[in-house]
């Protein structure tokens, strides 16, 4: 049963147990501590009344008490504190084990505990007299927690439903806690906000730490459904690989499409795109047909029905790559030389495909970087 219920499965039958011996034995313990003192000796067996009993062995039942208070009866103080230290200490080494295991702040946010133990910090950092955390609040029982950013100059407080602080790298560890990430020699902090729906939204916010307690937002960094930090130029500072998420949902499906990738570089002042880092090298003069091949054989090996489907998606994502590498006509020379008349018309799908690109915020580098070729 533990397993069907979500908030119950981490206590597994441990819980049970425990919730076992501290009633049974606190139950004992708080019947010793009722018991009144007799004012007339009675068999604590039988309850016959051994006022005129001349020994400890009771006339009626036949069996003998231990002593006179026996008989009297009375509080048991030392058995029933015996009984309680066991009811407490018992139950609490079964919740301490499973605590190590899942952590405080689970339990603390299903039942009463979480009323009185309302916000908790999620996760903190301090760089250089600056201070960052990430507040959560078990007592709206919501996911809903709040950035909190301390420095010399000012406190602030901002809502949202999910915070992290720094983010992992493509080809890395975790960047943004306060080591440099520009290359300037100054500590960085990445706040990312992402706010919990399908496929959106993220954003980042990058602060240098200058002087001790003073955080500088140097980049704010729309990036929709997701982005990530890379050393693409190997220097050991990373850059921030932003998708061009444009092209989400329009040419086919949102995860059948490989999605064109925009570098931005720190370029002192702040983070812009890097055609250097973004173009290619130039392509062997058999590239497509090298290309066709592979993909036609690959498609081939997966023998379905979607095959023909799945070959248009790998070419409309080959020909994004291509063109925001600065190779748009070698994109144009695939196009047609791969184009299956089953897929529709061509010229239309292509007028469609350009119509997106014009769409996309990154239109004046995507020029900047083919040249002429997309005049």
């Amino acid at each position: 049963m533990s397993d069907l219920i979500h908030w119950y499965a981490p206590w597994s039958g441990r819980l049970l147990i425990g919730s076992i011996v501290l009633l049974a034995f606190a139950g004992c313990a708080c019947a010793l501590l009722w018991r009144k003192r007799l004012k007339s000796p009675h068999c604590p067996y039988c309850g016959y009344s051994m006022t005129a009993a001349t020994s400890l062995r009771c006339p009626e039942c036949g069996r003998t008490s231990t002593s006179d208070r026996q008989l009297r009866g009375g509080r048991r103080w030392r058995l029933a504190s015996a009984l309680l230290a066991i009811a407490i200490v018992v139950p609490g080494l079964v919740a301490a084990r499973r605590m190590r295991q899942y952590g405080w702040d689970y339990y603390l946010t299903f039942g009463p505990g979480h009323y009185f133990f309302g916000q908790y910090t999620v996760d903190r950092i301090a760089v250089n007299g600056v201070n960052v955390r990430v507040i959560g609040d078990r007592s709206r029982l919501v996911r809903d927690q709040k950035l909190e950013i301390r420095s010399s100059q000012s406190t602030s407080t901002t809502d949202g439903v999910y915070w992290f602080i720094g983010d992992t790298t493509a080809n890395g560890p975790l960047v943004g806690r306060g080591e440099d990430i520009t290359g300037n020699g100054r500590p960085n902090i990445v706040i990312r906000e992402f706010s919990g729906g399908a496929h959106c939204c993220t954003t980042y916010v990058i602060y240098e730490v200058g002087s001790p307690g003073v955080a500088t937002e140097i980049a704010r960094i729309d990036a929709q459904n997701g982005a990530g930090f890379q050393d693409r130029d190997h220097d050991g500072y990373p850059e921030f690989i932003l998708p061009d998420w444009t092209w989400a949902y329009e040419l086919t499906c949102y995860a059948c499409l490989r999605y064109p990738q925009v570098v931005l570089k720190f370029d002192g002042a702040g983070y812009s795109p890097s055609i250097e880092l973004m173009l290619e090298p130039e392509l062997e003069a058999d590239y497509i047909i090298a290309w066709m091949k592979q993909t036609a054989d690959d498609q081939a090996a997966l023998g379905n029905d979607l095959s023909s489907t799945m070959m248009r998606d790998q070419v409309w994502g080959e020909m994004l790559h291509l063109i925001y590498a600065g190779h748009a006509e070698t994109a144009w020379s695939l196009y047609d030389a791969a184009w299956n008349d089953a897929w529709g018309d061509k010229d239309a799908n292509l007028a469609g495909f350009t119509s997106i690109m014009h769409k996309s915020r990154f239109w004046p580098l995507l020029k900047e970087l083919n040249g002429g070729a997309l005049e």
